[in-house]
């Protein structure tokens, strides 16, 4: 099974390099040719909690804008790891790099990725996903695992499908642990209401997550941020995993 990973950054080559390392046939795919350069030659290196592993694979240099990768058209799985503005090139990556049969799993943060890759890809061939794994990049080719948590996959119809099975059986034994759930996009929408609410008052603040609720003009603006997404959410039908998002919103950061 040949899986491409679009979007090496830390998160990338976090899951690529441990699906690597797990004995599955992976390929990098980024726009940091300095990075793609140092993986091709001296392999990845991945540090932290996992451990200290050198681990070699291919790395292909793709950046938008700068012309189209030439298509292979042998992927089983493109992992789709990219920054969410450059969501529409990575589903045309996507689409030159599967099999008629491939299909592209979106473990991005934020909302309207699976909309982009089904646009370009068509129904039926997106897997929704998140992490709750984090990982930081060192230096080209040298990526560090700061956090080790759930992944979540879900099909966007709700069905334990045999290749949603096969997937999570495959991220289960790279060390991933994966968890199918029935709504994956309540999840999705969940996670994105908890970013919503901390991140930006935290950039812009300079306030730490328990920091925020101690100054009353941040916690006013948190709860207004949180009270508009919520609104979002109800307009479009969303049932959350998290049904009142409110508490642990101010509690907790689950970026």
């Amino acid at each position: 099974m040949r899986i491409y990973i679009i979007g090496a950054g830390a998160m990338g080559s976090l899951y690529g390099g441990l699906l690597a390392r797990s004995g599955c046939d992976v390929t990098f795919v980024d726009g940091w040719r300095a990075h793609m350069d140092a993986v091709a030659a001296k392999g990845l290196r991945l540090s932290g909690i996992t451990g200290d592993l050198t681990i070699a694979l291919p790395a292909i240099y793709a950046a938008e804008g700068e012309g189209a990768i030439a298509g292979a058209g042998d992927g089983d799985i493109a992992i789709i790891l990219i920054d969410a503005n450059a969501t529409a090139f990575a589903a045309g990556l996507a689409q030159r790099l599967l099999k008629p049969g491939g299909y592209a799993l979106t473990l991005q943060n934020g909302i309207g990725n699976i909309e982009a890759l089904e646009a370009e890809l068509g129904p039926g061939r997106v897997i929704g996903g998140l992490s709750y794994h984090s990982a930081a990049m060192i230096a080209p080719g040298h990526a560090i695992h700061t956090h080790r948590g759930p992944t979540w996959l879900g099909e966007l119809d709700g069905v334990a499908s045999a290749r949603l099975v096969t997937l999570a059986e495959m991220l289960g034994t790279a060390g991933f642990k994966p968890q199918i759930v029935p709504d994956i996009l309540g999840q999705i929408w969940t996670k994105f209401i908890h970013n919503c609410a901390i991140n930006p008052v935290s950039a812009v603040s300079g306030l730490r997550v328990g920091e925020i609720s101690r100054v009353p003009e941040a916690d006013a603006l948190q709860t207004g941020i949180i009270e508009e997404a919520l609104a979002v959410v109800a307009a479009k039908g969303i049932q959350l995993a998290d049904h009142d998002p409110m508490p642990s919103s101010k509690k907790f950061c689950l970026a």
